[in-house]
């Protein structure tokens, strides 16, 4: 420009696309909007913006949202400059939009009800942050599984959730279109399901402090990279899957390895442990035995399922035995697994025949007086099994059996005898076809 009043605005004549770009570098609507006082046609340019950014305080984010929702940008970030707790926004349905960011700094956030017509019909990614999610203006529950969903959000391809709160109890994502999904920091993460049939990457990031909690249910894999558990000084019941594996498996080894790494923490607290021996379908045949089982002497009672198909599990078995040896209930469930007649035989040297030692070695079980056992249908390895418990168990003094709901009366009985037999007369057999 001349200056003496004798403007020459040769910025202004260049082309849109050239203009649209500059703004873009300013990564700031607000001061991309301020260009509007240079001159008249800057007035429209920046309601053209392909990507608004907004970093404003608190109280401008509910406006600033409200005024770019009829914008055709591409891609919407927005973040709170600071923490505010209480304020409140209504996250509207931006239709054009294939990107959103938000960090809101614990703004509480109402997200589109079921009822609202709006779709985020192009949006590939959403990443949220620092939210509190609150009723809508209609009453109805922010429910982020359902706004993430392909109901709403049916192109939705990327999700990342970050210290979200406020979480439904179930979170759950039904998604034709999702590929990634990473969770962080959901501390009120009760269940979750998801649902989606393209999905490639899952990445739920837990990091859990409760130094009172007593009872732990963690029947997922355990990887230290991605789960955090802090001090459970009082924890006494923990339920734990672990696999029974060829180490060919290496992610799947790897997985069961810290599995018992987070068993071995909680050695001198425990007293219950609900353990499900898992067996797949198909095992290698190189030996793994559970050796890192680590010893667990306070532990009194415990819940040993067992999913076998097929598979021998006495060896298994013996070793989790071994590693309580104070234990004065047992609870075994034969869990169901794929039909007889679907399952493959073991091959010869399958890993689940090993240690073959557990058959001769010594294992005295001089607490043990209770024993539960749930779905025996009777099959070779179950046989098996029951027999050494009346060996190890030497000071048993109860034992209840309930058949599987599959068995025969004919089979049925023809257990019942066998366990009689089995049996010594200070201990008192209950046998049932079913469970009360």
């Amino acid at each position: 420009m001349e200056d003496d009043g004798g403007a020459e605005d040769r910025l202004s004549a260049l082309p849109d696309d050239v203009l649209i770009d500059i703004l873009v570098k300013l990564e700031d609507a607000a001061a991309a909007a301020r260009t509007s006082i240079l001159a008249p046609r800057w007035r429209r340019l920046w309601a053209l913006l392909p990507e608004i950014r907004l970093c404003v305080k608190h109280h401008r984010i509910a406006p600033a949202l409200a005024a770019h929702q009829a914008l055709s940008f591409r891609r919407l970030v927005a973040a709170a400059e600071e923490e505010r707790a209480g304020a409140a926004v209504d996250l509207p349905c931006f239709e054009k939009a294939t990107s959103i960011a938000l960090d809101l700094g614990f703004l509480a956030l109402a997200l589109p009800s079921s009822s609202s017509s709006g779709v985020f019909a192009r949006l590939k990614h959403l990443h949220l942050a620092g939210i509190q999610l609150r009723h809508g203006s209609d009453g109805s529950q922010s429910k982020l599984g359902h706004a993430v969903s392909s109901e709403k959000c049916p192109s939705l391809q990327s999700l990342h959730v970050q210290a979200v709160r406020s979480l439904e109890d179930d979170f759950a994502i039904h998604s034709e279109s999702l590929l990634l999904i990473e969770l962080w920091g959901l501390h009120d993460l009760q269940r979750l399901t998801v649902v989606a049939p393209a999905l490639q990457r899952l990445r739920p990031v837990v990091n859990v402090s409760a130094p009172l909690l007593v009872l732990l249910d963690w029947m997922v894999g355990y990887d230290p990279s991605s789960v955090e558990l802090g001090e459970l000084a009082h924890l006494h019941w923990l339920g734990i899957e672990l696999s029974v594996l060829d180490e060919e498996d290496v992610e799947a080894f790897a997985n069961n390895h810290h599995r018992m790494k987070h068993l071995q923490r909680y050695e001198r607290v425990l007293d219950s442990l609900n353990i499900v021996l898992s067996f797949p379908p198909e095992i290698g045949t190189n030996q793994y035995s559970m050796e890192d089982m680590p010893r667990l002497p306070n532990v009194v009672f415990l819940a040993l399922g067992i999913s076998s198909y097929g598979h021998s599990f006495a060896a298994s078995s013996f070793d989790v035995l071994s590693s309580c040896p104070g234990i004065q209930r047992l609870d075994l469930d034969f869990l169901p697994g794929s039909p007889p007649e679907e399952r493959t035989p073991c091959p010869s040297g399958c890993v689940c025949h090993h240690p073959q030692n557990w058959s001769t070695d010594e294992l005295v079980l001089n607490c043990l007086e209770e024993v539960e056992i749930h779905d025996l249908g009777g099959t070779e390895y179950e046989v098996d099994l029951v027999k050494k418990l009346f060996d190890w168990a030497t000071v048993l003094n109860l034992m209840r059996v309930y058949f599987a709901e599959s068995i025969t009366e004919s089979k049925a009985e023809e257990l019942r005898q066998l366990l009689l037999s089995l049996s010594r007369p200070d201990i008192c057999m209950k046998v049932s076809m079913f469970v009360p």
